[in-house]
């Protein structure tokens, strides 16, 4: 297996050093370091207390843990979220409450998991017409549900 060496820096006491869980792990998981109430329907910023130095041509993409979101009300506005190689600011997961009834994140919770992936960036070339293909301008539903 592919290793990535990817540096990380605790800016807080309680932050936790990534790790994954198993040997198959494609994602491990982030951890929230302070204690946060989320009101219904509110969006908040949870700190984890880590800033990362990711190789270029690499990104780590936050996620949702899947017990996270089967058991609780709380969901990741943006997910998957992406972090890139040229940031150096603390990573933040942004967490909405679903719920009608306010939601406390505790210290020490898995919030969200990473993900390191290859980005390979695109040459864009302005062109006059691009190629056609069977579904053409298809979409939003165009090939049916069943």
């Amino acid at each position: 297996m592919e290793r990535v060496r990817v540096k990380v820096k605790k800016i807080h006491p309680n932050a936790v050093i990534p790790q994954y869980k198993t040997s198959g792990s494609a994602g491990f998981d982030l951890y929230a370091i302070e204690d946060v109430e989320i009101q219904p329907g509110e969006t908040k910023q949870i700190r984890t207390g880590l800033i990362f130095e990711i190789p270029e041509g690499y990104e780590i993409q936050i996620r949702p843990r899947s017990g996270m979101s089967l058991k609780t009300p709380l969901r990741i506005s943006n997910a998957p979220g992406t972090i890139d190689s040229d940031y150096r600011g603390e990573v933040m997961i942004i967490a909405e409450n679903t719920s009608i009834v306010p939601f406390s994140v505790e210290k020490g919770t898995r919030i969200a998991q990473g993900v390191l992936q290859k980005v390979p960036q695109a040459e864009f070339i302005e062109v006059e017409k691009v190629s056609e293909t069977e579904r053409g301008e298809g979409g939003f539903g165009s090939t049916g549900i069943k």
